[in-house]
């Protein structure tokens, strides 16, 4: 028998497969705290603005919720 009749391609890509979730793994754990940061930053810097709907909606629960004080 040949060569390649003795010898399992599944095995070849299992290890292939094992050596890019390792780099995976590795690009994660570099990149992580970067990351967060990142979103971190980005979500406070998005300013909070009320519509007008909202804020007269939000005077009018006040004043609802007053009457029961």
């Amino acid at each position: 028998m040949g060569f390649k009749a003795t010898t399992d391609p599944a095995d070849a890509l299992k290890e292939s497969t094992k050596a890019e979730i390792a780099g995976v793994m590795k690009d994660f754990a570099a990149h992580k705290a970067r990351t967060i940061e990142y979103i971190v930053g980005r979500v406070m810097d998005v300013q909070f603005c009320c519509s007008w709907r909202y804020l007269l909606f939000a005077c009018w629960a006040c004043c609802y919720l007053m009457m029961f004080c």
